[in-house]
């Protein structure tokens, strides 16, 4: 230290940093790329839940569709095993409203394009129409029980999970 007309000086003072070093740089740049990181993978599990979200919905929305054609289109036992056929059936001829098959006929083509539908909408799906108990049940291979028994109707939708590629399944039952 020395003396500049009455005030003393450090001389350590008169170098002042001009910037940032190269390594403070690079500190900062990993720990923004860290965090820009963690915001993808965020991402990239949001959209995973919400594709997951939709495939509920949409099964949920196909099973109520087979339910309220098996309401139009009773009795409900036509329904059970349906649909191994093309559907090409015709409800009405629009020329003079008479039906154009037989309800057995219709259940087949309801289930056919139902099947269809579901094909379509969900990853590896499919279902199936039947009575069961709902005990024992294993997502794709549902427990049906003889379609005269007193078991409840119920709609199994299943298809594969986008999120870890599980199998899953809705059984939904309703009154037909």
């Amino acid at each position: 230290m020395h003396s500049t007309r009455g005030h003393i000086v450090n001389r350590s003072a008169n170098y002042r940093q001009q910037g940032v070093s190269l390594i403070e740089v690079l500190v900062s740049t990993v720990i923004i790329a860290i965090a820009l990181l963690g915001l993808m993978s965020l991402q990239i599990t949001s959209l995973k839940t919400n594709q997951s979200a939709y495939a509920r919905s949409q099964a949920n929305v196909l099973a109520y569709d087979i339910l309220e054609s098996m309401r139009v289109n009773s009795p409900a036992s036509q329904y059970f095993n349906a649909g191994s056929v093309n559907g090409s059936c015709v409800a009405f001829n629009q020329a003079d409203a008479t039906p154009n098959c037989t309800a057995s006929q219709m259940s087949e083509d309801d289930t056919f394009r139902w099947r269809q539908k579901i094909a379509r909408e969900l990853t590896q799906g499919d279902g199936l129409v039947c009575r069961s108990d709902l005990v024992g049940d294993v997502a794709g291979t549902p427990d049906c029980e003889a379609d005269n028994s007193d078991f409840p109707v119920v709609v199994y939708i299943w298809w594969a999970d986008n999120r870890n590629g599980d199998l899953l399944q809705i059984s939904l039952s309703g009154e037909v």
